[in-house]
């Protein structure tokens, strides 16, 4: 399976976990093992969420070979969810998967906020962080952690 593949499949799984999450609990409060050096304390799930819509909203840019500056380095900054957090996160986890799946060359640079990479690297860099958080996010709220073993193409399918 594709670097590219592996991202959809992730980003996808992703998806379908924050498809799961309640009204009630976009608000809760995470465990402190959700913290970080910037971010000290405990977010909400929405937060997070938000912070994997930011994530995902740079995909395409980034694979377009686009630096931050040239596509515009506050163009998601702010609330990406809206009124209907899953429908809004799912936009995005679509068009982050429909520029992932036009990648043809691995090979090239990703211009990343924190340096340069080749897109195989950054897939394996957000690949990983996909997979994890889908897993952990399930557990918060309370629905299957297993991750599907085949990619995705299409929205909502495995």
């Amino acid at each position: 399976m594709s670097e590219p593949d592996v991202f959809q499949l992730a980003d996808r799984a992703l998806a379908r976990v924050v498809a799961q999450i309640t009204p009630a609990q976009w608000e809760i409060v995470l465990p402190t093992s959700f913290t970080t050096r910037v971010r000290p304390e405990p977010p909400s799930l929405r937060t997070l969420v938000n912070y994997h819509a930011y994530d995902d909203a740079w995909v395409p840019d980034m694979l377009a070979g686009l630096t931050m500056d040239e596509a515009g380095s506050d163009k998601f900054d702010g609330d990406l969810l809206g009124q209907d957090p899953v429908a809004s996160f799912e936009a995005i986890v679509d068009r982050a998967c429909a520029a992932a799946a036009s990648v043809t060359d691995l090979d090239v640079v990703a211009h990343l906020s924190f340096g340069d990479y080749s897109v195989r690297e950054y897939f394996w860099q957000i690949n990983q962080f996909r997979a994890l958080r889908a897993h952990d996010i399930a557990r918060v709220i309370g629905v299957d952690p297993e991750l599907p073993r085949t990619s995705c193409r299409a929205s909502g399918t495995s």
